[in-house]
């Protein structure tokens, strides 16, 4: 059983199966973004391509396989992992916020836990105007 991905450039959507395993990967993104280290520094480069996942963890596969192809070094940022003291009401249960907890969140619209970056990485900002 295969998970669909599709690869977007400007004029020439594709849609792509591949199976639960990462062989088919550097194709994808071979097909999508080549030559893209080359490209790091076009600011228009990465506006006209896309690779669509259904699930955050085929995204962060896409992520990490390109991410290890960048030779600098990797730079860790994490997130804030407890409740403020204001936040809590008379209601509060500690063991329902744990520290495992909060660094496990993941969903749109809220950040992931750790963060990793290196230079050259393209980053998409992304704002809900709801």
């Amino acid at each position: 059983v295969g998970k669909m991905m599709v690869m977007l450039k400007w004029n020439s959507p594709k849609i792509c199966s591949y199976p639960d395993s990462d062989d088919h990967l550097e194709t994808m993104i071979h097909e999508t973004y080549e030559n893209w280290q080359q490209q790091l520094w076009d600011p228009t480069y990465f506006q006209d391509r896309a690779i669509l996942a259904p699930t955050h963890e085929e995204v962060d596969k896409v992520n990490a396989r390109m991410m290890s192809k960048l030779s600098c070094k990797e730079t860790v940022y994490y997130s804030s992992d407890t409740i403020l003291d204001i936040d809590v009401d008379f209601n509060y249960n500690e063991s329902l916020y744990s520290t495992e907890f909060l660094n496990s969140i993941r969903m749109s619209g809220i950040p992931n836990h750790k963060l990793a970056l290196k230079i050259g990485a393209p980053i998409m900002c992304l704002r809900n105007i709801d």
